[in-house]
């Protein structure tokens, strides 16, 4: 009975009233009381929220509050994608993934993944492009691949600019230009993608689609070690140099890293990547 009453107060507010407690779940979330946010969440899910219902079906998938639920999470993420929410349908995209340790759907991953794409959502142009790359769910077209990618990338999404920028330095599925490639990489590196600046520091060792700089190559390889992307080749690289231009890469790398940590904490960081 107190459930009922509580949701029967949760449907008369106006949509103002819900859409700024539906802020406050997200507050408390990010703060980490998420049982808090649960209670929130749910009655605004009852009552036909889309985005209550995506945050409430991630809740329960990830046990956030109580123990995980992915049955359950599931089918509110469903109702939510089903209204056209694009995070739902993404992430709705990603279960059917096999995220959840499910086996893989790959057509319904496709076709989650596409609705979304096709809203401008950038993690699952991402998603789709990478489908298109391999075949899953999609008949293997590179050349859709580097589009859905390129598109994503544009908006800012760090992993689809890696991608991106590889597809451009090799040429597969769209014009080959090594300095194109390179710029991708390094929009990529400049938000910490460790991948993409151990795949940097090599365009700068090698001088391919940028001057060489052995210094530059030593502090893109300097960042990547540090966060876990090791190359004992580039290891070698950096031996041989002066004991002038170690310091200097050091120098490099710890500024960029200042910088890299006050601009996350300026800005945050994206819940739907």
């Amino acid at each position: 009975m107190k459930r009922l009453l509580l949701l029967a107060v949760w449907l008369a507010l106006t949509p103002t009233v819900q859409a700024e407690s539906l802020e406050e779940a997200r507050a408390l979330y990010e703060q980490g009381d998420f049982a808090a946010a649960l209670e929130i969440a749910e009655p605004l899910a009852e009552g036909g929220d889309a985005e209550a219902m995506y945050a409430l079906g991630v809740m329960l998938i990830e046990g956030r509050g109580g123990a995980p639920d992915v049955a359950a999470g599931r089918e509110w993420t469903e109702k939510s994608a089903a209204l056209g929410h694009a995070p739902a349908q993404h992430a709705l995209g990603l279960l059917y993934t096999g995220a959840a340790g499910d086996e893989p759907d790959w057509d319904k991953a496709a076709h989650w993944f596409r609705n979304a794409a096709e809203q401008g959502f950038a993690p699952a142009e991402y998603h789709l492009g990478a489908l298109y790359a391999e075949g899953g769910g999609v008949e293997r077209d590179l050349v859709k691949a580097g589009d859905w990618t390129k598109r994503a990338a544009l908006q800012g999404h760090g992993d689809a600019a890696l991608e991106y920028g590889i597809m451009v330095f090799r040429g597969e599925g769209v014009q080959k230009d090594e300095a194109i490639g390179a710029q991708w990489l390094t929009v990529a590196a400049r938000q910490g993608n460790p991948v993409a600046q151990n795949r940097l520091a090599w365009c700068y060792a090698a001088g391919r689609g940028v001057d060489a700089d052995p210094v530059e190559a030593a502090k893109w390889h300097l960042l990547a070690s540090e966060a876990g992307r090791a190359d004992p080749k580039l290891d070698e690289m950096v031996k041989t140099l002066s004991d002038e231009q170690r310091d200097d890469a050091r120098a490099r790398a710890e500024r960029f890293q200042a910088e890299l940590l006050e601009k996350q904490a300026s800005n945050g960081t994206s819940r739907d990547e």
